[in-house]
């Protein structure tokens, strides 16, 4: 890494060179700058560079400029984001950020509180999962890659595996044991993403493209599974939940088995609810009932 300042004329000049070579290499995305968590730049001391010595709102005009700048610099195709979830005012410039929830796994859990304030605005996708490998403790709970995989797509983001070498899936970046006993299964993690990211092209696209996360009614039922973790053993549940509103005021809660069998679980009984249990969503649903089964490795959702 090389610490610059977002005033400075190299910096914005050896930035927007970088990005105009990136650009004609035809690549999708950039996640620009490193470290740069949120999109905030580093602080700056200088009593040299025409701004003030101490942090203030010169830093993120500066960094808006030099976004603006990167941007004229690239395709207008080419995706933008930076290491973490963009902060509010750099939105409309990263609108697809490595929202890495997993480094919350060192100290405790994470919930999705991103998700509820931006996500009728901007989309993220899980990261590369860095530090995940130490986070979580791929030894004792085998499955917890599959966790994380259900964990994001309930919060709206787009999935990440990362692969090796040879092209097998690992736990996360900067993994450094590959002994065949110690990897996660990679078939079922890209049986897990398959099929929920075709809920997520299908019959929940409007609520985790756009839709506004609400609380979700209380899924009671699914079985405790051991989540080993460096804050502690926890216990978390076979089926996650998430609710949404769509623009057009329809609600939906995916509910998302992330293990290899079976799991049923109790819902609320409601008038006007319908389970749809087809990404298709066509001629697939019909009246909810108080207890239902969700598949192993897919999905379901309930509809308002």
């Amino acid at each position: 890494g090389y610490d610059m300042c977002p005033t400075q004329t190299f910096c914005r000049d050896t930035v927007t060179e970088e990005v105009r070579r990136m650009a004609e290499a035809g690549i999708d995305y950039i996640q620009l700058l490193d470290q740069n968590h949120g999109g905030t730049p580093y602080l700056c001391y200088a009593r040299n560079h025409g701004h003030p010595p101490v942090p203030g709102r010169w830093a993120s005009d500066a960094m808006l400029e030099l976004l603006q700048e990167a941007r004229e610099a690239a395709s207008s195709s080419i995706l933008f984001g930076c290491e973490s979830a963009a902060s509010e005012v750099f939105i409309p410039d990263l609108p697809f950020s490595d929202n890495r929830f997993e480094l919350n796994f060192i100290l405790g859990m994470p919930v999705p509180l991103y998700a509820y304030l931006y996500h009728p605005y901007v989309n993220n996708f899980m990261g590369n999962q860095v530090c995940g490998e130490g986070a979580m403790d791929g030894c004792r709970t085998k499955d917890n890659l599959q966790y994380r995989l259900a964990y994001a797509f309930a919060a709206g983001d787009f999935l990440t595996l990362v692969i090796n070498d040879e092209g097998l899936v690992q736990w996360a970046w900067g993994q450094q044991n590959f002994d065949e006993a110690y990897m996660p299964d990679g078939d079922t993690a890209i049986r897990l993403a398959r099929n929920l990211n075709a809920w997520r092209t299908g019959a929940g696209r409007k609520y985790l493209h756009t839709g506004r996360m609400i609380r979700p009614l209380e899924v009671t039922g699914a079985p405790l599974r051991e989540l080993a973790t460096k804050a502690g053993i926890r216990s978390v549940p076979a089926v996650l939940t998430a609710r949404y509103e769509a623009s057009d005021g329809e609600k939906g809660q995916f509910l998302v088995n992330y293990t290899t069998e079976p799991v049923a679980v109790r819902l609320p009984e409601g008038g006007g609810m319908r389970l749809i249990t087809d990404p298709s969503g066509k001629g697939k649903s019909f009246p909810i009932r108080k207890a239902v089964t969700v598949p192993a490795l897919s999905a379901l959702l309930i509809e308002e």
